[in-house]
């Protein structure tokens, strides 16, 4: 269970989560093979989007502190965003990759969330997410598999 004075870093690392599948999603996107997989995968950066904006905006609502700036460990992870597509490859598999760690890791993020203790608002957003992030999870599931294969043959 979360406590209340550490609730604000777990809504602010949800968003963080969010945030890594937009730009993940749309580095895939950009090494797309066809016109219909671009489509698909720009489609889950928009969602990524609108979720990161959502949860933002209903921050700002419940007067939740969003900054993580000033502390080590934001330097670090806005280096991680800056050479994380160049170090992993630079095919496509790898960007799937990236999009289903950071989906699996907001997807467990937002579980911890889901307590009847917090906001109801907050609640059911996060449990509409959690549905989303499940179905993005599996389309992904489904194109690793695809690319899998086609690099292995």
């Amino acid at each position: 269970m979360i406590g209340q004075t550490g609730i604000n870093n777990e809504i602010n690392l949800l968003v963080r989560y969010y945030f890594d599948g937009k730009e993940d999603y749309r580095l895939a996107a950009k090494r797309a093979p066809d016109p219909q997989m671009k489509e698909q995968l720009d489609h889950l950066c928009k969602q990524r989007e609108r979720m990161h904006q959502e949860i933002q905006e209903l921050e700002t609502q419940l007067d939740v502190e969003m900054s993580d700036n000033g502390h080590v460990g934001a330097d670090l992870k806005r280096d991680w965003e800056r050479l994380r597509g160049s170090i992993l490859g630079h095919g496509l598999e790898s960007a799937l990759h990236l999009a289903r760690l950071s989906d699996t890791h907001a997807l467990e993020q937002a579980a911890r969330l889901v307590n009847p203790k917090l906001d109801a608002t907050l609640v059911e957003m996060i449990q509409k997410h959690v549905a989303e992030l499940r179905e993005g999870l599996r389309q992904v599931a489904e194109w690793e598999k695809q690319e899998h294969h086609a690099t292995a043959d």
